[in-house]
Parts: C-alpha cells; sequence; structure tokens
C-alpha cells in the first residue's frame, strides 16, 4: 500500500491521484507474493487481480490465494503471526507495528538530506551538495549550474526540477517551499542496486540499469555491466546496523573508477518489483516499463504469441494491469535478449491501441 502522508505535503498532485487511484498501484506487488502470503488489496481490483492471478500462473509464478480486500493499515494487526512488508515503513505502519529504530532509520535515509550528511560523514562518495534545512533566504549565487533541486521528502520524481539557469534555480525553490538540497548533475549511467534485510541477514537482490528521461525514471533494464556493489554492500550494512530493514535500494551513478551515491530509497522502487519477479522465473535478460494503453478493462489484454513462455523465458508478462481506467497505462516485464525486447516494446504499442509515445520510443531505443 502507498502511503498518502508521503506525498501530502511535497508532491499535492501525486498525493491527490492517490487519493483517487491509490489502490491502483498496489497490484504490482502480486508478482512478488507466493501462495501462503497474505496481501491487502483495494477492494476495486476483485476484477483485474482475477486477470493477474490467471495470467501470472501461466507464466510460474503463483500469486498470493489469500486476500483481504482492505487498504487499513490496522488489518496488519490481524496476522501477528505473518512478517510485516510494506511499501515504507512510515508512522502509520509503525502505530500497527511498533519498530522505534526501523522507523528512525526509515524517515532518516528517506530524508534526502539526511542521507547526504549520513554519506558526507562516512566516507562515501555522493555529488557536491548544498543542503538547506530551512525556509529562510539562500544565496544561490554560488550555485554550479545545472544541477537538480530536490525536496527533502520526495518520491517517484516529484519534487525534483533540473534547473539551467539561475531563473529555473529561483522558481524551483519557490515551488519546493520546504527543507531541500542542490545537487550538482554527474554524468554517467544511472543504476539501481536492491537489497532486502530480513532475519539478521542482508541479501543483494539485483543491480539494474535505470531507463532515465531527465529525472524521470522510465524502465528498469537488467543485467548491467555496471558493479558498483564493492561500494553499496559496505553502505548496505551500515545502514541495517542502523535499523533499516526488509527492502531498499540505492540510485548510483557510475561513470568509470568509484561509484557516486546519489539517493537512498528505504522502500520498495519501481525497480523492485520487476527485479523479484524476473528473480522468481530465473529470468536472465529483461526489461520492466510502463506503456500506454487505450484498453480500458483486464479480459481485453490480448497478448498473443507476445506472452511470456516459461519453456522459452521470452515474451511478455504483465505486473500491473489495474492503471487501465485512471491512467491509461500498463506495466510489463520483457523478457529475451536486447533485440527482442525493443521489438516486444513496439509490439505491445500496437497490441494496446496506441500510438509509441516519446516515453517507449525512448525505452525500445535504449535497448536496441
Amino acid at each position: 500500500l502507498y502511503p498518502q502522508s508521503a506525498y501530502e505535503i511535497h508532491s499535492p498532485d501525486k498525493y491527490e491521484d492517490f487519493l483517487l487511484n491509490g489502490g491502483n498501484y498496489g497490484a504490482r506487488v502480486l508478482a512478488s507474493t507466493g501462495p501462503d502470503d497474505v496481501v491487502q488489496l483495494d477492494p476495486s481490483l476483485r476484477t483485474p487481480y482475477s486477470y493477474l492471478y490467471e495470467h501470472l500462473g501461466e507464466a510460474g509464478i503463483h500469486i498470493a490465494e489469500s486476500v483481504v480486500w482492505d487498504t487499513r493499515p490496522e488489518v496488519a494487526g490481524d496476522f501477528p503471526d505473518h512478517d510485516l512488508s510494506v511499501y515504507l515503513f512510515d508512522p502509520v505502519i509503525h502505530a500497527v507495528r511498533p519498530d522505534d529504530e526501523r522507523l528512525k532509520a526509515t524517515r532518516r535515509f528517506g530524508d534526502k538530506n539526511e542521507f547526504i550528511k549520513y554519506c558526507q560523514e562516512n566516507g562515501f562518495a555522493v555529488p557536491k551538495t548544498t543542503v538547506i534545512n530551512s525556509r529562510t533566504v539562500t544565496d544561490l549565487s554560488s550555485i554550479q549550474l545545472p544541477a537538480y533541486v530536490k525536496a527533502a521528502e520526495s518520491s517517484n520524481g516529484k519534487g525534483i526540477y533540473r534547473v539551467e539557469d539561475n531563473t529555473e534555480l529561483v522558481e524551483a525553490v519557490m515551488n519546493i517551499g520546504g527543507n531541500y538540497q542542490i545537487q550538482d548533475e554527474v554524468p554517467g549511467t544511472p543504476v539501481s542496486v536492491q537489497y532486502r534485510a530480513r532475519g539478521g541477514t542482508l541479501e543483494h537482490l539485483a543491480t539494474t540499469d535505470q531507463i532515465i528521461r531527465g529525472f524521470m525514471h522510465l524502465g528498469n533494464q537488467f543485467p548491467t555491466r555496471h558493479d558498483p556493489r564493492e561500494t553499496t554492500d559496505a553502505l548496505a550494512e551500515q545502514l541495517v546496523a542502523e535499523g533499516l530493514k526488509d527492502t531498499f535500494g540505492f540510485d548510483v551513478m557510475v561513470n568509470g573508477g568509484d561509484p557516486t551515491i546519489i539517493e537512498c530509497n528505504p522502500r520498495w522502487t519501481g525497480a523492485t518489483y520487476p527485479t523479484v519477479a524476473a528473480g522468481r522465473l530465473a529470468i536472465q535478460e529483461w526489461v520492466a516499463c510502463v506503456l500506454p494503453t487505450d484498453i480500458e478493462h483486464p479480459r481485453d489484454i490480448v497478448l498473443g504469441d507476445i506472452q511470456y513462455n516459461p519453456s522459452t523465458q521470452l515474451g511478455v508478462v504483465v505486473m500491473n494491469n489495474c492503471r487501465l481506467n485512471s491512467h491509461g497505462k500498463i506495466e510489463v516485464l520483457i523478457a529475451g535478449p536486447k533485440e527482442a525486447q525493443a521489438e516486444y516494446v513496439v509490439r505491445l504499442g500496437e497490441s494496446f491501441g496506441s500510438s509509441i509515445t516519446p516515453e517507449a520510443q525512448e525505452i525500445a531505443a535504449s535497448i536496441s
């Protein structure tokens, strides 16, 4: 479940979207669940769940059969013998399953300013970053441009601005209206490094290339030629020692030499869901992305010969079909070598009844 509180202050547009359509995002976790798990879903997802139960089963992923059609966080109190896995461990979840150490760590490292200071104090390379923890007027004349202005609390690209001149810089700072940072732009390849910490054990899930336009996340690709784990493993171990638990990851820029840590996501990210699903299917090459569609009902999704085939480990797996009515989008995992991935993106656009949008064109170009 997505905590609305995480977006209410700095991302009012995202907050409004969650109020209207928040339940539509929850279904993408289904491919990460097993038959013995209990999953909470918005009641509006009954029909999409039925489709995904069958579709993912055909792919070889058998998902949770026990569904609680109720999004209230306190439902977790009904299952004291189950481990709790949530999108983000925030104060609302903490009230149901108290864990002071985890809450403190999650809030600390989810704050971009606090995380950057932690890395600086502990010797991890980060971009040159000006941290502003006040709403007082700050002299911005010495800032090197282009740069990124980031709200200290933001997610999914919201509350983040790329600025190229002083006018844009001042406008971005005014739009944020709270604690923020100004971070130098770092050249290189952006990668996402995913971890999971449970029962005192730290597991590296995967490292994926990020498909980025500006600062907007378009998708993820595996495998990557880059390996920043000598740095990120050490950082992950320290954060777990500080209290971080369950699933989390780092955004890292790699450009030869030592990797540069950009930020920490102490929660599930857009890269986590396909990473877990692909791992369950033992897929060796894949890309995951969100594509446009004119389809309005799950029953109208017809993949034909491009549907994932477990015997060949090629094809398309629908990760989330629950954003059809509200957004006209569908999330997919595409398995196969790069040339096949690019072809599937184009064919999906044709199958979904949508012209290939700039996002899809960029995704196809980036993997061809």
